[in-house]
């Protein structure tokens, strides 16, 4: 689940590879260069969240394994800034009902799934254990 903390200090990033920039890793971090080569933008995948590609690009494995890795979105958008297509992170799921879960600080629920497990395998080596007459001789 996403802090709004998490949410502040996240970056996105704008790739234009029209204007020659091109995307490239190194030891984890986001490299945009520009035409010669320099390096425009660099940024750690760790704070990146969500990562849009205007203009034509081939999509890398390399792309792909940080951005599952990592869990940011690539949107890929056509030079006048239209969406084209959306590679989105895992989902979450939902938001309220994961911080319900973690604000629950009571023991009661686990104390029952424990207590049914406990009877579950009761109950099963017992229908283990019960043998027929035949069974006990061999």
């Amino acid at each position: 689940m996403m802090s709004t903390r998490d949410f502040e200090f996240k970056q996105i990033a704008f790739v234009f590879t029209d204007e020659g920039e091109k995307i490239s890793f190194k030891n984890d971090n986001l490299l945009i260069t520009g035409p010669d080569g320099k390096v425009k933008h660099q940024s750690t995948c760790y704070r990146l969240f969500l990562l849009f590609i205007c203009g034509d690009y081939c999509l890398t494995t390399g792309l792909l394994d940080r951005s599952k890795k990592f869990g940011f979105t690539i949107v890929f958008m056509t030079p006048n800034l239209r969406v084209t297509a959306m590679l989105p992170s895992k989902a979450e799921g939902n938001v309220l009902l994961r911080k319900k879960q973690y604000d629950y600080n009571k023991t009661d629920i686990a104390a029952h799934v424990i207590s049914n497990k406990i009877h579950n395998q009761c109950s099963l080596l017992k229908k283990k254990r019960k043998k027929t007459e035949e069974k006990k001789k061999s």
